[in-house]
C-alpha cells in the first residue's frame, strides 16, 4: 500500500441518517467528511472515507424487491467496513460485498460509523453506538425494504469486524436474555419453566420465625382464575387475597398502593424535566426487561429513563423502612422479570401467578372454597390497577401531572388518545402546552419507536404484549387464545378502575406516607 491519495470519490446519495438531529456526542465537533482514493501496489484503488460526525448507513437493495406484502421478505446485512479505527474502507470491505449479497438476493446496509481516533464524546464507543442504532433503524424500516426483521446479520472487516464482534456478542455487562419469560408462554412443547422460589416461600411461613408479608400486582387478580378454570379475565382480587392468607401469609397488601406512588413521583420528575427542557422524551421504569434492555443495547438513552422505583421497589421500601422492618416481603406478580429487579433488595422474594396457583394446590387447598378476603392495608387506586395493562402508567401519571399544574381532577375527555399500527398515542393540552406521550409494548414495537421518539414527552414502555397481563409469569395458555385472553384481561382491569377512587393522589394512605415522610420518602422511592 502507498501513502499515495488521490482524486474524490462519491458514495451512493440514498443514504439514511442515524441520528436526526445530529448524533449524540457530536454535535460541536467541527469536522467535514472526507472522500479520498488511495493506491495500492497491484494496481487497485481503495475508496476511504474519514472524518464522519453524522453517521449514515446506505442501503443495497436487490433489484424487484421493495414495500410489498405480496413479495417474499429477504435477508439483510449490516456491513461495518474497517480502517484500523482512523478510517473506513468503503470499496473493498463495503459496497463489494454489499453488491455480492445483492447478487444472491440478500439485502445490505453499509455503515460510515463515526471513528473512535476523533474527539467525540465517549470516542471509543460511538462505532457500537452506530451499529446498534443502524440495526434498529434497519429493523424499523424493514417493510419498506422489503427485508425480514427477524433475518437481519452483520459482517464486519478488520477493525469494523472487531465492533461485530461486539454487535453480537456484546460486553459482559450486555444481557441476550432480559428475563420476560415470554418464551415459557410460547414455547410450542411447554418444557420450560421458571425458577421456582415458592417451596422457600412455603418453608418461611411454617417455620414462623418472622412475619412473611405477600403484595399482590396487578395483573395477578386477572389471571388466576386461569389455573382453576375459570373464565379469561374473571376479576379475583379477594379471591386472591383469601388463598394468600389461606396459604400462610400473615400479612397480603396490594403492590396497587407502590403504582399510587409511582404515579405520584413519576409525574413530578416529568413536570420538573418539562420545565428544564431536560433529558426528554423520559420513558418509564416500571418494566425490569425494559430497563435491562435500555441499560444494555440503547445506554444513550439511559438519561431519559425515570429514576423512580417501580411499585414492588416503592411499596417493598415503604414497608420495610418504615413498619415492618424484619419481615420477609414476597411479591406475587404476573412476571419472571421482577425475579432479577429484587436483587437490588427491596424485597426478599418474588413468586409469579403460576407459582401461586402451584402453591395453593400443594398445601391442599380447594380453590373454589376459599372465602374472599380484603387486604390488610396499604390498597391502591383504581388507576393504580390499571397499571397492568399498557397504558395504564401513562393515564396515571397524566392525572397527577394534570392535578399538580391546576389543582384540578383530570377528565377522561381531556386526554386525546389515539391507536396507532404499532403504539398507542396520548396528548393532553394543560394551559398553553400540550404534553404529548406514546404507550409501547413488545421490544419489536419499541424500535419502531424508538425512531419517532423525539415527537413525545413521556413514553411508556412494556416488554410483554398489553402489559403485565400477559407477562411471562402468567398461567401458560393456549398461543392460539392470546388475543382473546389479552383482551379479556385489560377489560377487567379497566372496569375496576372505574370503581371508586381512580387518582392516585386521594389515597389517604398515600397522602399520609407523603406528609409525614416529605423529602426523606424521596431518597428512598428513588433508584
Amino acid at each position: 500500500m502507498t501513502d499515495t491519495q488521490n482524486e474524490v470519490f462519491k458514495t451512493p446519495v440514498n443514504k439514511i441518517r442515524l441520528f436526526e438531529h445530529g448524533a449524540p456526542g457530536s454535535q460541536n465537533l467541527k469536522l467535514t467528511r472526507k472522500y479520498y482514493t488511495e493506491d495500492m501496489p497491484d494496481g487497485r484503488v481503495k475508496h476511504i472515507v474519514q472524518n464522519i460526525t453524522d453517521p449514515d448507513i446506505v442501503p443495497y437493495i436487490p433489484d424487484g424487491i421493495g414495500n410489498s406484502t405480496d413479495r417474499q421478505r429477504i435477508p439483510a446485512v449490516l456491513i461495518i467496513p474497517g480502517g484500523a479505527f482512523r478510517r473506513l474502507v468503503y470499496n473493498f470491505e463495503g459496497e463489494d460485498v454489499a453488491k455480492w449479497l445483492n447478487s444472491m438476493g440478500i439485502a445490505a446496509f453499509v455503515l460510515e460509523c463515526r471513528l473512535p481516533s476523533d474527539e467525540h464524546d465517549n470516542a471509543e464507543d460511538v462505532p457500537l453506538i452506530d451499529a446498534m442504532r443502524a440495526m434498529r433503524v434497519i429493523r424499523g424500516r424493514a417493510q419498506e425494504f422489503g427485508i425480514d426483521e427477524a433475518k437481519i446479520g452483520v459482517m464486519g472487516f478488520s477493525a469494523g469486524g472487531f465492533k461485530t464482534c461486539e454487535k453480537v456478542l456484546a460486553s459482559s455487562d450486555r444481557k441476550v436474555c432480559l428475563g420476560c419469560g415470554q418464551c415459557i408462554l410460547t414455547c410450542p412443547f411447554g418444557a420450560l419453566i421458571p425458577k421456582y422460589d415458592y417451596l422457600d416461600v412455603l418453608d418461611l411461613i411454617r417455620a414462623h420465625d418472622k412475619k412473611v408479608i405477600a403484595i399482590t400486582s396487578p395483573a395477578v387478580r386477572v389471571a388466576l382464575g386461569d389455573a382453576f378454570n375459570m373464565d379469561y379475565g374473571t376479576f379475583l382480587e379477594k379471591k386472591m387475597v383469601g388463598a394468600l392468607k389461606a396459604v400462610g401469609f400473615d400479612m397480603v397488601f396490594d403492590t396497587s398502593f407502590g403504582a399510587d406512588l409511582t404515579s405520584i413521583y413519576e409525574a413530578r420528575e416529568l413536570d420538573e424535566r418539562l420545565d428544564n427542557k431536560k433529558n426528554l422524551p423520559m420513558f418509564s421504569s416500571c418494566c425490569p426487561s425494559w430497563v435491562s434492555y435500555a441499560n444494555s443495547y440503547v445506554p444513550l438513552l439511559k438519561k431519559n429513563l425515570s429514576s423512580c422505583k417501580s411499585p414492588i421497589g416503592m411499596i417493598a421500601s415503604v414497608l420495610k423502612k418504615y413498619y415492618y422492618k424484619d419481615a420477609i416481603i414476597v411479591a406475587i406478580t404476573p412476571c419472571t422479570s421482577k425475579k432479577l429487579e429484587i436483587v437490588s433488595g427491596d424485597a426478599d422474594y418474588v413468586l409469579t401467578t403460576s407459582e401461586l396457583s402451584n402453591m395453593i394446590r400443594e398445601t391442599g387447598l380447594v380453590f373454589e372454597d376459599i372465602k374472599d378476603a380484603n387486604f390488610d392495608s396499604f390498597s391502591g387506586s383504581g388507576a393504580g390497577t390499571y397499571f397492568g395493562t399498557s397504558g395504564g402508567v401513562t393515564l396515571s401519571v397524566l392525572k397527577c401531572l394534570y392535578y399538580f399544574r391546576t389543582g384540578n381532577d383530570l377528565s377522561n375527555n381531556e386526554v386525546l388518545v389515539k391507536d396507532k399500527e404499532f403504539y398507542k398515542e396520548y396528548r393532553l393540552k394543560i394551559g398553553r402546552n400540550v404534553i404529548r406521550c406514546a404507550s409501547v409494548s413488545t421490544m419489536g414495537n419499541l424500535l419502531k419507536v424508538l425512531l419517532i421518539k423525539d415527537e413525545f414527552d413521556f413514553i411508556e414502555v412494556m416488554n410483554c404484549e398489553g402489559g403485565c397481563i400477559f407477562g411471562g409469569g402468567q398461567v401458560v395458555l393456549p398461543a392460539n387464545k392470546k388475543d382473546e385472553i389479552i383482551k379479556a384481561r385489560a377489560l377487567a382491569l379497566k372496569k375496576n378502575m372505574r370503581k371508586g377512587n381512580s387518582f392516585p393522589y386521594k389515597n389517604p394512605l398515600v397522602s399520609e406516607l407523603c406528609n409525614k415522610y416529605g423529602d426523606e420518602l424521596v431518597d428512598v422511592l428513588h433508584n
